[in-house]
């Protein structure tokens, strides 16, 4: 993203970090780590593949993936692209397993590196 666009970040990543403050560090901590991902799983995997594309797993995954990218405020080719490979990924663990605790355990490890963010 760096060498294409010159950004370090992306419109999500910045928003996030305007929102932060010392006093409020420990509450996006929670919500950005543990309360966010709740309901994106909740949504994008559980809601979304339960009514869509029943018994069609490649469309669950790709439209789920799509869409949850989507959602996450990019402002260029290549912070979508990160967004929906990873919505891809939280999708195809959760079709394959049919255990949503799988794709929100995932997603929380990957939200988890925002703590070093704030606290840095």
């Amino acid at each position: 993203m760096t060498k294409v666009y010159h950004q370090t970040t992306s419109a999500n990543d910045k928003a996030l970090n305007a929102l932060v403050t010392d006093r409020t560090a420990v509450l996006m901590t929670i919500l950005v780590v543990v309360l966010v991902p709740i309901t994106e799983e909740l949504l994008y995997r559980g809601v979304f593949t339960s009514f869509f594309f029943k018994n069609q797993p490649f469309w669950q995954v790709a439209m789920s993936g799509v869409i949850f990218g989507l959602m996450h405020s990019s402002t260029n080719f290549i912070s979508a692209l990160v967004y929906v490979t990873m919505g891809w990924i939280l999708a195809y663990v959760y079709v394959h397993t049919k255990n949503l605790s799988n794709s929100l355990t995932l997603h929380i490890l990957n939200n988890a590196p925002f703590i070093a963010v704030l606290f840095n």
